[in-house]
């Protein structure tokens, strides 16, 4: 547990003693310590939000695929013209941090996926960079959001990031700090999510307590009482009551009744305040907010075997590739210098990898690359994973017969008309 959040489940003293003013504390106490209380009464924060399913799939389902992703440094063959290809820069420091270890706590899908989880749920993630004599990143390591106060120094108009540490008190630079933020107001300090999204949140929460505290305490034989004598101690009746009959292992059990008392049966509220319902609405709102196919959180009501594969593109697109560019060029405008840039250096996420569970698509886009000329057999071995063959036909380039020099054709026909096969 962070140091902030020892001190926000302690007193306005303890507070002090890191460092925050009274009204940081206010602040502090009241959206990360309690919470903000949503109007359904459930106080909303990063932590019990996660206990809301559909919050911890979405987290989860996009943290793990930016994780699993390599983040590949690779280097322009020539800056100037980009045809040429590029190469993974393994003599850069960073290219074994980004595809390996950056610090020697966690490895890359750690690191990558532990970050995304921190930007969805407050909207920024942050990173301490290590950096050696030559003015490269050698390291990277975590800084828990809970614990950072970024903002702009009022005499300089620098961004500067205050961090609360148990060790003592730390006013980092922006060039010592890795941080992705998510959406937010001026670009440099991210929304928290959760706390846009507090009320949809906050009812998903409602309705679970809800539901919970129904079984717990609901009366099974769902009615009432009804006695045309007059009943001495009420209290001991509905005690007793309660006691024989409420809670799910005491469902269907035998009422009897004594002194003319007549017992009403009453319908299921849950239909008629349609409650399951109202829960499937909760996933679809939560959903939204984080652009997720309902089918991946296993909502399958409306998904059909013929639309979850469009669902799962339109998540690529739509849901992943903005975050994939959003590292992308965190890391190129972050972790790079602008001489690193100059040289050639960049990263790319290999979303490759996405459909490496896929053989069927893997196979087919292979073979249209195998057939126009792009890949050789090797190449092609290599993705599958399997070791190349040694004869040279299996390094060499093939392409359909029927298929000319564009060069030629035009060459033959200027006009553009006529067979150009004739000549």
């Amino acid at each position: 547990m962070g140091i902030l959040q020892k001190a926000i489940r302690g007193t306005i003293n303890n507070l002090k003693e890191y460092g925050f003013n009274q009204f940081e504390h206010d602040f502090i106490k009241h959206f990360y310590g309690d919470g903000l209380k949503s109007t359904s009464g459930v106080a909303v924060n990063e932590d019990n939000a996660m206990k809301f399913s559909a919050v911890h799939a979405c987290v989860k389902i996009i943290s793990e695929d930016i994780g699993m992703l390599p983040i590949e440094i690779r280097k322009w063959r020539d800056p100037k013209n980009r045809s040429k290809g590029s190469d993974i820069a393994y003599d850069l420091p960073l290219c074994d941090i980004m595809l390996y270890e950056p610090n020697t706590e966690q490895h890359s899908m750690t690191f990558g996926e532990t970050m995304q989880s921190h930007i969805l749920l407050s909207g920024n993630g942050y990173a301490y960079k290590e950096i050696n004599n030559r003015g490269q990143v050698v390291g990277l390591k975590l800084l828990n959001w809970y614990n950072m106060l970024t903002e702009r120094d009022r005499s300089t108009g620098e961004i500067v990031y205050r961090f609360r540490h148990e060790h003592g008190n730390y006013n980092f630079k922006r060039e010592e700090i890795f941080h992705i933020p998510g959406l937010g107001y001026d670009g440099v300090v991210g929304y928290s999510p959760i706390r846009l999204a507090m009320e949809a949140i906050g009812l998903g929460l409602a309705s679970e307590q809800f539901a919970s505290y129904f079984f717990a305490n609901g009366a099974n034989v769902g009615g009432f009482i009804k006695t045309p004598n007059k009943i001495k101690d009420k209290q001991a009746l509905q005690e007793e009551f309660e006691k024989k009959f409420s809670g799910l292992g005491k469902a269907h059990k035998v009422l009897f009744l004594e002194e003319g008392m007549e017992f009403q049966k009453l319908v299921m509220p849950l239909r008629e305040a349609q409650f399951i319902e109202g829960r499937k609405f909760q996933l679809e709102e939560i959903a939204r907010i984080y652009r997720m196919p309902l089918h991946m959180i296993q909502s399958m009501d409306k998904a059909t075997f013929n639309n979850i594969e469009h669902q799962d593109l339109a998540y690529v697109k739509r849901t992943m590739l903005p975050w994939v560019r959003r590292w992308e060029l965190g890391i190129d405008t972050r972790l790079l210098t602008k001489r690193d840039r100059m040289l050639g250096y960049f990263s790319r996420f290999n979303i490759d990898e996405w459909l490496r569970g896929d053989s069927k698509t893997r196979a087919e886009v292979n073979h249209i690359k195998r057939q126009d000329g792009v890949i050789s057999a090797n190449e092609w071995r290599a993705d599958d994973n399997q070791n190349p063959r040694n004869e040279p036909e299996a390094d060499r380039l093939i392409i359909n017969g029927n298929m000319r020099d564009i060069s030629i054709v035009n060459s033959q026909d200027p006009a553009g008309g006529g067979d150009p096969t004739s000549a």
